[in-house]
């Protein structure tokens, strides 16, 4: 007995989704120096740095939690139901680890985007131009705000 979960109304859907996402992720965050036309200011460029960060880990520890997981449930249930049954049921499964995850997700990633922007001698430069080291953090800070909030409105639910 084979369970369709998806429709494939429902998966074109998903997809279209999906599409539409990474376009407005690499149209807006895929280049450092601003475009002709549009300001750019040093609390956009952190902002931008954190958010990508902030992906890249998330991306690393839905994959790592995914694939412990998938282990787990394939010795749990790997002769009562199929593997498409199986990777349906960790992913339903890894929100509510990553939920619980999210501050340390947030810290990693802070901590990456500062450990690389000062490798790089961008803080020494942004703190010569007159900008003070707590100004640094206003544009990382809304995006983390914004990141917490949709994570309590859309993860917190599922």
């Amino acid at each position: 007995m084979d369970i369709e979960l998806y429709s494939r109304a429902d998966r074109f859907y998903i997809c279209l989704w999906f599409t539409f996402g990474s376009f407005v992720f690499f149209r807006y965050f895929k280049s450092n120096a601003p475009q002709k036309g549009e300001p750019m200011t040093l609390h956009f460029y952190f902002a931008r740095r954190f958010a990508i960060f902030f992906i890249q880990v998330f991306v690393l520890f839905f994959l790592f939690l995914f694939l412990i997981d998938l282990v787990g449930q394939l010795r749990s249930f790997s002769s009562i139901i199929s593997f498409r049954q199986v990777v349906t049921l960790t992913l339903l499964n890894n929100p509510e680890v990553l939920y619980q995850m999210m501050p340390l997700i947030m810290i990693i990633s802070a901590a990456a985007v500062y450990i690389s922007l000062s490798r790089s001698n961008e803080l020494v430069i942004s703190q010569n131009t007159g900008r003070s080291s707590m100004q640094a953090l206003i544009g990382p800070l809304l995006v983390t705000i914004c990141l917490g909030g949709m994570l309590v409105t859309v993860f917190n639910p599922i």
